[in-house]
């Protein structure tokens, strides 16, 4: 064959592979174009972007789907109950209801007025009531929304979240492995577990009802004894900060607001840190101190017990709060929290969070009113087990 006929060959060749692998590129694509030019030109609905980051959004969302499956036909059942066929979901619906110890329903219930079971029993489908629900102890529940209260017994176990209007109580033992949310208030006892805790005051076990005004504690901190300020702002507050084991010479100004300290700060008295502060270190706060800035830990963070942080608190390994801290702001750590006795979150401004990587330990007496979040799981825990977690800590940070 003549050159000039091999390279048309070729060329021809080529442009058929290319056109294969072109055609082959596209299938990838194919579904997605076809979607595409189905709305093209349509105008999309509003979207509400924050609906799904609501605290309560789990509940919203059932009670949504709830309002479109009662538009579907009914059939009345035997015990004054009606019920729907939504697919493979059974609805069942009717007034206030109690099972007894031991009941088995594996169909979701809508109850239209108060609903209540005994002990060990196994509800394998959502409930709802208008009212209030109880749930006997040591029962098995997948999710429980409310327009009312929900009390959950001694070691019952809900498997995914827990939405009410009013007050929701989880006693000793409880474990809610998802979100549990209120309108109104939620009380933990000790044990009680949950991933995550949000509503208007959270109270932790019997003594959290000794509420604290913010204008008494303001006042209270005021009153306290003198501190060494941190950055230190003069001659004589680098001799405090010399006398209270503190070397002044490690600070250095990132801003006009904002001081980094190289090394781990430990003083040895209460300190009022009077602008954003980043430790490279450990940090340790005494009690009694004023925090009127955020303070960053890069290793472990701890808060003296009677000291007030009106900013946000934040450790990139954990972060331990005293006895009687009063807080307004976020305190996160990447890994474990404990939140000491009577501890008080609140701000005038919006709710508070303490969010934690690992798990969040609670004493009994704190109350927080905003949100207590984990990575595994809210804890409410007695003095015997957050005295060893203290000791704990100590050893994480003499590693360091």
């Amino acid at each position: 064959m003549p050159a000039g006929g091999t390279a048309s060959v070729i060329a021809w060749m080529f442009l058929l592979f290319t056109a294969t692998m072109g055609g082959m590129l596209y299938l990838h694509f194919f579904f997605a174009h076809r979607c595409w030019r189905r709305v093209r030109g349509v105008e999309a609905e509003d979207i509400d972007s924050n609906y799904v980051r609501r605290e309560d959004y789990f509940g919203q969302s059932f009670r949504a789907k709830l309002h479109s499956w009662m538009e579907l036909p009914t059939t009345a059942l035997p015990d004054g109950m009606r019920a729907i066929q939504h697919g493979s979901e059974r609805i069942e619906l009717g007034p206030g209801r109690s099972l007894a110890d031991r009941s088995k329903s594996d169909d979701v219930l809508v109850i239209e007025g108060d609903f209540s079971c005994g002990s060990f029993c196994q509800l394998g489908r959502e409930i709802y009531a208008q009212r209030n629900v109880v749930i006997g102890q040591a029962t098995e529940c997948q999710a429980i929304a409310a327009d009312g209260d929900i009390s959950l017994g001694p070691d019952v176990q809900v498997s995914r979240w827990v939405d009410c209007w009013g007050t929701l109580r989880l006693a000793k033992g409880s474990i809610v492995h998802s979100r549990a949310s209120s309108r109104t208030a939620a009380h933990l006892e000790l044990g009680a577990q949950a991933l995550s805790v949000f509503a208007p005051e959270i109270i932790i076990g019997a003594v959290a009802h000794l509420h604290v005004p913010p204008v008494m504690e303001s006042s209270a901190a005021e009153s306290s004894p003198e501190r060494v300020a941190i950055p230190p702002d003069s001659d004589d507050s680098r001799e405090a900060l010399k006398k209270a084991g503190v070397d002044p010479e490690k600070f250095r100004s990132l801003s006009a607001d904002c001081w980094i300290y190289q090394g781990s700060l430990r003083p040895t008295s209460a300190v009022r840190v009077t602008s954003h502060l980043v430790v490279r270190g450990d940090c340790d706060i005494p009690a009694g101190s004023l925090l009127e800035h955020d303070v960053k830990a890069s290793r472990n963070l701890r808060i003296g017990a009677d000291s007030e942080c009106q900013a946000n608190l934040i450790a990139e390994k954990s972060l331990s709060v005293g006895a009687r801290v009063r807080f307004s702001g976020v305190i996160h750590a990447n890994e474990e929290i404990l939140l000491g006795p009577e501890v008080r979150g609140e701000s005038g401004s919006g709710p508070v969070a303490v969010d934690a990587g690992s798990w969040l330990y609670v004493e009994e007496g704190v109350s927080v009113h905003g949100k207590l979040s984990s990575g595994e799981r809210v804890r409410v825990v007695d003095t015997a087990f957050a005295e060893s977690w203290r000791k704990k800590f100590e050893s994480w940070r003499d590693r360091s």
